[in-house]
């Protein structure tokens, strides 16, 4: 029988015995060997991080983009109502001799009741533009479903100055953009009491049957107007005498119906006001508040006799601020970007 060393395993490498084992200078010297490789091997890794430090801080140092410019804009907190009269009777007439006894406001009660069908037709009429100096008289093409032929060609314009220029203003420059809407003259003189006289209508054209669609000659009125693109918002309206109409066409997103209610609730108001505070920033906030600002000076400046209209124009402005305000946590000025 061969004894072996209780610190060797059968077939198994010689391996260094526990500590407790050995004797005492073996350990001290095995101790000062350990503590000469940690000392090592600490030095190698404090070069090692050096260096680390070293190559970190040669890395160049991330580019930022400076922040966009800011504009303070100031909105006032209301638009103020202009102090209109009736629309007169002379006016009326010049449309259509048979009113001359009907009173104004009992006319727009039954225009309101044809009007979304009449602005959906004017959507199928066509016309060829002109060159040149614009025309006293225009050809248009109109479907035969129609409800009505438009009466008149509205060549509306912007004023060459600052200064707003009254919209019964009839001369027109040739670089000047002009935009050609049809309209049904009676509509806007029912509603705009600053609006001077149409001219004189054309016969009505005949219609054919078995043809889809009928040309005509019609009159063109010139119509400067101190928000020229904004007028197809306007006519929505005086159309249809619709408050949700007008909202949705100068709101980035519908509002609730309650909100138009005489007693409509706070708390569906700002809930509203919240919704467009969180899903629109405050630049495209005040593109729409600057819409409906083309809008007001435009009835401004035709002189809209119809309460409700202003009554809708205040409504949306006073969303519109208090979600910009929300929007940019602050009141007034308002922080956008140029």
């Amino acid at each position: 029988m061969v004894l072996q060393s209780k610190f060797h395993s059968n077939g198994a490498r010689t391996t260094t015995p526990p500590p407790s084992v050995l004797p005492s200078k073996l350990r001290a010297l095995r101790t000062r060997k350990t503590q000469r490789r940690t000392r090592v091997k600490g030095t190698k890794c404090c070069a090692e991080q050096a260096a680390h430090r070293v190559r970190v801080a040669k890395v160049p140092a991330l580019k930022t983009q400076a922040p966009a410019p800011t504009m303070p804009v100031r909105l006032p907190k209301k638009l103020g109502r202009p102090a209109v009269r009736e629309v007169s009777r002379e006016a009326l007439v010049a449309v259509d001799k048979s009113l001359v006894d009907v009173h104004p406001a009992y006319l727009r009660e039954g225009l309101a009741a044809f009007g979304p069908e009449l602005i959906k037709s004017l959507s199928g009429v066509r016309a060829s533009a002109p060159t040149g100096a614009m025309p006293t008289e225009l050809d248009i093409t109109v479907d035969t479903n129609a409800t009505a032929v438009p009466s008149h060609i509205l060549a509306v314009y912007g004023p060459t100055t600052t200064s707003s220029s009254s919209p019964s203003s009839s001369s027109t420059s040739p670089s000047r953009k002009i935009t050609l809407y049809p309209v049904h003259s009676l509509y806007l003189a029912a509603h705009c009491a600053r609006l001077p006289a149409f001219p004189a209508t054309l016969p009505s054209p005949s219609f054919t049957p078995g043809e889809s669609s009928v040309r005509c000659t019609v009159p063109v009125r010139p119509l400067c107007l101190p928000s020229p693109a904004t007028y197809p918002h306007l006519s929505g309206f005086l159309y249809t005498q619709s408050p949700e109409v007008l909202l949705a066409s100068v709101l980035p997103t519908p509002p609730p119906a309650s909100l138009t209610h005489q007693r409509h609730c706070e708390d569906g108001r700002a809930q509203y006001v919240r919704s467009l505070a969180q899903t629109y920033t405050p630049q495209r906030l005040l593109q729409h508040a600057l819409l409906l600002h083309g809008v007001w000076r435009n009835a401004c400046a035709l002189g809209v006799v119809v309460p409700a209209f202003w009554d809708t124009v205040d409504l949306a402005w006073g969303v519109l601020l208090d979600a910009i305000a929300l929007g940019t946590g602050a009141q007034e000025p308002v922080a956008v970007q140029v």
